[in-house]
């Protein structure tokens, strides 16, 4: 127990007590079937020479593995995972 310039008493607590804390009142979010579509937001997507296109986002739902075939809805593709 501490006091601060304000002279409002200040406890301490130590990094377990948060650890602890966070733990207790936090929950880990139940996650969509693996054999669901893929379902990614794309935020970037660039060339790069002698790789091909690479795309970076946030895969929403659903799985993804190199050799896949993922479909691009908007431009009425489809391409093949070369590598994650």
């Amino acid at each position: 127990v501490g006091q601060n310039s304000d002279n409002v008493i200040a406890e301490t607590v130590g990094l377990q007590n948060l650890v602890d804390l966070i733990r207790s009142t936090t929950r880990i979010p139940q996650r969509a079937h693996t054999s669901s579509a893929l379902f990614m937001s794309v935020d970037h997507c660039f060339p790069i020479k002698g790789k091909g296109t690479v795309m970076t986002g946030t895969v929403m739902s659903g799985t993804v593995s190199v050799g896949d075939t993922i479909e691009l809805p908007d431009l009425s593709m489809e391409r093949k995972v070369k590598s994650i």
